[in-house]
Order: C-alpha cells, then sequence, then structure tokens
C-alpha cells in the first residue's frame, strides 16, 4: 500500500514537472518571437522614416505595414506569454498598442 502511495507521488511529480518545463519552453518560444518580431518591426519603421525622408511614399507605405505586421505578431506572442505564465499585470496596456501596431499596419 505504501508503494502504491508513493509511486502515485512521484507520477504526479514527475508529471507536475514535465508540464512546467513544456509551459516554460512555449513561454520562452513566444519571448524570443516576441523579442525577434519587435526588432524586426523596429527596422522596418526606421527603414519606412527614411523612405518617406527621401521622398519615395510608396516604398515608406511598404515598410510601415511591415513594421506593423511585424508589431501585431509581437504583440501577440507577447499577450500569449503573459497568459501563459499567468501574470497578474494588466495586458491592457498590450492590448493598446496591439490596436497601436493594427492602426500604423492599416493606415497606408
Amino acid at each position: 500500500m505504501n508503494y502504491l502511495i508513493g509511486m502515485m507521488l512521484f507520477i504526479s511529480i514527475i508529471f507536475t514537472s514535465i508540464d512546467k518545463v513544456i509551459a516554460g519552453s512555449e513561454y520562452d518560444k513566444l519571448m524570443n518571437e516576441w523579442n525577434l518580431k519587435i526588432e524586426l518591426a523596429s527596422d522596418s519603421l526606421k527603414e519606412a522614416e527614411a523612405a518617406l525622408k527621401e521622398g519615395d511614399a510608396l516604398e515608406g507605405c511598404v515598410k510601415q505595414r511591415e513594421a506593423g505586421k511585424q508589431g501585431v505578431e509581437a504583440t501577440q506572442s507577447l499577450i500569449k506569454a503573459f497568459k501563459l505564465s499567468e501574470s497578474t499585470q494588466d495586458i491592457s496596456n498590450l492590448e493598446a498598442g496591439l490596436n497601436k501596431w493594427k492602426e500604423l499596419r492599416d493606415f497606408c
């Protein structure tokens, strides 16, 4: 009987640890995606600004849409990561940022 209880306890500890590792790796994946895409969005915004300064409105608009798309994807990953980590931090600011990226993407 003690063996059975011990084994059940061991199995539950193993599954709990596995769930945390899986959740942790998904969180890491989402955060890596956030970091990559927000950097790409920033680079695209700089390119859009440069194109607009040079008078190339078409290229500026293309880069702005690209930045908006990358910003939306980045922010969605960040929101998912916050939800996955069960963060108590209010995500309304992130959702407002997501809406700004969508506006930027859809402006041109």
